[in-house]
């Protein structure tokens, strides 16, 4: 009997395991906080404390004075 002949047990289910619960945590985490970075940025970007002209993609001027 050779090495090679032997059968190698192989599961081919799909059964979850702890690094898929790993991948789905750490995809929530990191959807959590783009959110999170998209609302700042949002409330940040306003041209005042009123103004509602803020965006998600809107650049803010680190020069501008205040």
């Amino acid at each position: 009997m050779t090495q090679f002949n032997t059968p190698i047990a192989r599961r081919s289910d799909g059964d979850l395991d702890v690094f898929s619960g790993l991948l789905a945590v750490a995809f929530l985490v990191l959807a959590a906080g783009v959110v999170y970075m998209a609302m700042n940025n949002i409330k940040h970007s306003a041209s005042s404390a009123n103004a509602n002209d803020g965006g998600m993609f809107k650049l803010v001027d680190s020069k501008r004075s205040h």
